[in-house]
Parts: C-alpha cells; sequence; structure tokens
C-alpha cells in the first residue's frame, strides 16, 4: 500500500518495481522447485530401467519436459566406430544421412567432444548453419555430453523451448546432473545385456547354447501353433 499524501505518485514508480522484482523472483523460484522434482522423478525413473531403449526414450522425453522444450534426442555411439549406435527423439527427425557420419567430425559437436563438457548455442550462432538435415527447424539448442570415464559415449540434444526463450546457465547444469546420471544407467544396462548375451551364447562359436537353443526351438513351435 502507498499512503496518499501529496507526492506520493513520485514513489510510485519505486514501489512498484519493487512489487515486479519481488514477482519474477516468485516465479524463479516455483520454476526452479519444479524443474529440480521433474531431475529427480526422471533420475529415479532412469536409475532402475534395465532396457537400452526405454532407457533411452526415458531420458530424452525427461529431459524436454524438465526444460519445456519441443526438441529432444539422445545418441548412443558405438565403441568401436565411434558412429551412432542407437539414438531417440522426440518433436524431431533426422535425415538418414546424419547417421552415416561420426557425431565428432561434425563442426557443431566439435566443443562438445573437445571440452566435454554442456554447450549452448544460439539461434544466430554460425555453428547452426552446420547442423545435420532435421525437421523442425531448431533454434537455441543445448548439447550435453553424455560421459564414461571421461570419454564422450554419448550426447543429448535439446532445442527450442517452449516460452519461445533461450537456455540459460542453470537449465545447462540441470541438464548435465541428468545426463550424469543417465551416464551410470546407461553403463548398468549395457553391462546386464552383455552378460546376458554371454548367459546364452558359446563364447566360440557365438550361436545360441543348448539351454538358449531348446527356449528358443519351445517358443517358435508354440508360435506356429498359434497362427496354424
Amino acid at each position: 500500500y502507498i499512503i496518499k499524501t501529496q507526492g506520493y505518485l513520485s514513489t510510485l514508480p519505486t514501489v512498484v518495481e519493487k512489487v515486479i522484482e519481488k514477482h519474477q523472483m516468485k516465479v524463479r523460484l516455483l520454476k526452479s522447485q519444479e524443474e529440480y522434482r521433474i531431475l529427480n522423478e526422471v533420475s529415479l525413473s532412469i536409475s532402475v530401467e534395465l532396457n537400452l531403449e526405454l532407457l533411452a526414450q526415458k531420458l530424452v522425453d525427461g529431459a524436454c519436459r524438465m526444460i519445456q522444450a519441443g526438441i529432444g534426442a539422445v545418441f548412443l555411439l558405438d565403441q568401436s566406430t565411434s558412429k551412432v549406435a542407437m539414438s531417440k527423439t522426440t518433436g524431431v527427425t533426422f535425415d538418414p544421412d546424419f547417421f552415416e557420419a561420426r557425431p565428432d567430425e561434425r563442426e557443431i559437436f566439435f566443443p562438445l567432444f573437445k571440452e566435454r563438457r554442456p554447450f549452448l548455442i544460439s539461434a544466430n550462432d554460425s555453428l547452426m548453419e552446420t547442423i545435420p538435415p532435421h525437421h523442425p527447424k531448431m533454434r537455441d539448442l543445448a548439447l550435453v555430453p553424455l560421459l564414461k570415464q571421461g570419454e564422450v559415449k554419448g550426447m543429448l540434444l535439446v532445442a527450442n523451448k517452449l516460452d519461445g526463450l533461450s537456455f540459460d546457465k542453470q537449465e545447462s547444469d540441470l541438464l548435465f546432473t541428468l545426463a550424469l546420471h543417465a551416464s551410470t544407467a546407461f553403463e548398468n544396462a549395457q553391462l546386464l545385456q552383455e552378460t546376458h548375451v554371454m548367459a546364452i551364447t558359446d563364447s566360440l562359436t557365438g550361436l545360441y547354447n543348448h539351454r538358449e537353443f531348446q527356449r528358443k526351438l519351445e517358443e517358435e513351435v508354440e508360435r506356429s501353433r498359434r497362427y496354424h
């Protein structure tokens, strides 16, 4: 409240500015609380997921929900070729040619592999012109590495915030924290997958062992009965 004295109009702008500033601080606080709530929720969800494809989809969907972005993608790299071995996206489709080249050979990803930290790329940055063909068009872009023992083993990409604003440092830090949780989850899921393959195959020939052969045989016989 402002006491209506003779000179109250001169104090009005300062009071209004303080009220607006207080409101903006409250909005930022509520936004941060919601982002951290989603971060914890997504981190817990991916930490117990052991299927690689489901894990990757949960990560990209969760990152978009946390930052309120319209586009997201996660790329896991092949250990031997460094090409994209698995990808999951939301709100975007990449040209098939994108997967023919190694990501570390593309100019837009150079900083990510060199410095192994998140990068924010604005709409007017010249690097945006080097991004591989995709649809729809991306505006501001956040690139986050998935690290394993200090090496880049994958990437998380988030773009086009729904409010039309640019990514900020806090959002970049939140995405990096989520990526660190995801890196551990991916490593656990990959180890489980490798262990499962070792358990059902012959180490010399790579063929199914006797137990898995019998299980597959029963499965196929049952399938043939079901579909006549």
